[in-house]
């Protein structure tokens, strides 16, 4: 049982019991309800009200995060992800999502300094993609293939202090054909 969801149903918060249950009366009619918990994503669903006592059954499906331990394929490295999985992957591991595959989905998708991914596949991320930089290094994220971010797609880049006598920074998304000229 999860102790400590709340449940929103008909304009009411409550919140589970130590047997993970809630309970509230109501009369004769449909309801849509809400359950949530920190860690775990939100349940919906409607509930017809009869006669009689009624007992709604509803799981919860946790979050949780993998972090790669070695290099290799998606599927052998990571397993089984989902909309629920959030993955990380870290310095010094490459992970490819090879051609043919299935398409692969994941919540959110970190690529640490010096992590490395590249997509010849599918990929699903259901909310964040981020590639992460710092004075170290940076996240290397090569997609030849399919990759959709329902949410956020970030890149971050870090810019060293320059010692030469000018300190400017050209930063841009990679375009084709494209010239720069000089700044006044």
């Amino acid at each position: 049982p999860i102790v400590g969801a709340n449940v929103n149903i008909n304009g009411s918060d409550l919140t589970t019991n130590t047997s993970g249950e809630a309970t509230i009366d109501l009369e004769v009619g449909s309801y849509d309800y809400t359950i949530s918990m920190t860690g775990y994503a939100d349940a919906t669903g409607t509930v017809d009200v009869v006669d009689s006592d009624l007992t709604e059954s509803v799981t919860l499906n946790e979050y949780t995060t993998i972090t790669a331990g070695s290099s290799g394929d998606w599927t052998s490295v990571i397993g089984t992800s989902n909309e629920f999985t959030s993955i990380v992957i870290p310095n010094g591991l490459e992970i490819t999502i090879p051609a043919g595959k299935t398409q692969e989905t994941c919540r959110n998708l970190t690529v640490e300094p010096g992590g490395m991914l590249t997509v010849e596949g599918s990929l699903l991320v259901d909310e964040d993609l981020v590639v992460e930089a710092n004075a170290l290094g940076y996240g290397s994220f090569i997609n030849k293939g399919n990759v959709q971010v329902q949410n956020n797609a970030r890149v971050q880049l870090h810019l060293a202090e320059n010692t030469q006598s000018y300190n400017w920074h050209y930063v841009a998304s990679p375009l084709l054909n494209a010239t720069a000229g000089t700044f006044p």
